[in-house]
């Protein structure tokens, strides 16, 4: 036993410096998706508990140390077939500027990478661990728009139940006491995900069984979501039956972290009834056969190092494709006037929250019967992070919008010139009028109107070459009581106007250093 425990210890220092070798060469090599995330942890009070994941993940790692030593590292070359499947989903949403995935697959090579030099038995053991660096990750904002809504649906139908007059525009309702909205911050985004990370950990501190692991987990997901519909009803009663004197600034802000404390703490309270004896109880990893390899032979060596060729070969290959844009070379936009319409001079009062455009087009083009509509282009010339048409902060109206807000969206369908496409229509509303709104994305000359359908065909651009281009194409009208004319007056006006949109946007070629 005693030559056993000095063999270990040697593995454990020949594969652990192997180790460390490999994580420190996966974070320079991939330098720019780490620091992303550190810079959205940075200005983000939703992903702020990023910095504490990595530290208690290595905490939870150190308290089955003594398991660890005592079992054999053996390098698995099974990690290699991972290593370059995550490189590969890197690569792609690299290209393809999908900022999120680009951080989950480089996050995730640590756990393969552990797996790779260390094999089974010992990556198995620490699991958990290596499974909760996920959550370092910014991920879940995109569940935003979702959490508005049912939070607006709830704090509505709790205000009928209590019977209180209100009336509702999209995400906006007024009462006889003053007027709110839902807007992202009172989405319960970050208590959802300020939750769920706490939940899973309470869970595998806790808990042996994985049954109840999952109700606890489960629980972590449904509780902040009903408790914050509860916080925003609570929230409008208070300043409801205040006259609008308390919940309509910081402390409303105040009362939604002191509720959701309140919360977290009873739902720990009542799963500490069911909490498991677990000083004395130790995860053993699994001790699985296949894929291992002797810790000091050519071929554990072998794989190491073809660890180490698939981690530089992929940022390589960005550096070689990455071509500079010479902004000089774009040309401006140019539509012709479509039949039947004529360009005015008069200046839109509505356009989209687009970021980082390269060319921009907007004007308002009036027919014989003298009714307007509003063409809005906006033209990226190579899509890259922070200038790309499917992103987070590319919205039609922007949240602090104090001119206009989106009050209703649907589903209409646009007659093209040999197809239909199911185009969203937007009901946009100010102070003073209302506009019916639909957009439409171009990329790689192809006309689509879902976002996900850009990424895709921007994917195809970068893996077979090709101009890495696209625009939003926004059509916009004004309208009273007659909204079925408004949605026929863009139709019309589409039918005719998008073929040479396209044919402009087909003739714009920036030229590539």
């Amino acid at each position: 036993m005693k030559n056993q425990t000095i063999f270990f210890k040697d593995a454990w220092k020949r594969q652990g410096a192997l180790l460390t070798l490999l994580l420190v060469a996966l974070f320079v090599l991939y330098y720019s998706s780490f620091e992303s995330m550190v810079a959205i942890w940075l200005r983000s009070d939703t992903f702020a508990h990023g910095f504490i994941i990595a530290p208690i993940s290595l905490w939870l790692i150190w308290r089955v140390r003594s398991q660890l030593l005592a079992t054999e590292p053996k390098a698995n070359y099974l990690g290699i077939p991972l290593l370059l499947g995550l490189g590969l989903i890197w690569l792609l949403a690299k290209y393809i500027n999908i900022l999120a995935a680009e951080q989950l697959a480089a996050v995730m090579m640590v756990p393969v990478l552990v797996f790779t030099v260390l094999g089974w038995r010992t990556t198995t053991s620490m699991a958990f661990p290596l499974f909760f660096l996920l959550f370092s990750v910014p991920l879940g904002e995109e569940l935003t728009q979702y959490l508005i809504d049912f939070t607006a649906d709830f704090t509505v139908a709790m205000i009928q139940i209590v019977g209180i007059p209100i009336y509702r525009e999209g995400n906006f309702f007024q009462l006889p006491t003053g007027d709110w909205s839902v807007v992202a911050a009172c989405s319960g985004v970050r208590y959802l995900i300020a939750s769920v990370t706490l939940g899973m950990l309470y869970a595998y501190l806790n808990y042996q069984g994985w049954l109840k692991r999952g109700l606890f987990v489960f629980a972590s997901i449904v509780v902040p979501i009903i408790a914050n519909g509860l916080r925003a009803f609570m929230i409008v009663m208070i300043g409801h039956f205040s006259d609008m004197q308390l919940a309509t600034g910081v402390d409303h802000l105040v009362y939604g972290w002191l509720f959701f404390g309140i919360v977290i703490a009873i739902m720990f309270y009542i799963g500490s009834f069911w909490r498991d004896d677990t000083k004395n109880v130790q995860t053993v990893g699994l001790n699985l056969k296949f894929g291992n390899l002797d810790s000091g032979s050519g071929a554990a060596k072998l794989s190491t190092l073809l660890a180490g060729v698939v981690l530089v070969a992929l940022p390589l290959k960005v550096h070689l494709d990455s071509n500079q844009l010479d902004l000089n070379s774009i040309s401006e936009i140019n539509v012709s006037d479509p039949a039947g319409w004529v360009m005015q001079t008069t200046v839109p009062t509505w356009k989209p929250a687009y970021h980082g455009l390269d060319r921009e087009f907007s004007a308002v083009y009036r027919n014989a019967e003298g009714r307007e509509v509003t063409l809005f282009i906006g033209y990226y010339a190579d899509q890259r992070q922070g200038a790309e048409l499917a992103n987070f902060n590319n919205v039609l109206v922007q949240e602090q919008d104090k001119t206009w807000r989106v009050i209703g969206k649907r589903a209409q369908g646009l007659p093209l010139a040999e197809e239909s496409l199911q185009a969203h229509l937007v009901i946009l509303s100010s102070n003073r009028s209302r506009l019916h709104a639909t957009y439409l994305y171009y990329v790689a000359g192809e006309v689509v109107v879902n976002k996900y359908q850009t990424k895709l065909l921007q994917a195809k651009v970068k893996l077979f070459g090709g101009h890495n281009d696209g625009a939003v194409i926004a059509f916009s009208t004004s309208y009273q009581e007659e909204s079925d004319s408004a949605n026929a007056l863009l139709k019309e006006f589409v039918a005719v106007a998008l073929p040479q949109v396209k044919a402009a946007l087909d003739s714009m070629d920036p030229e590539y250093e």
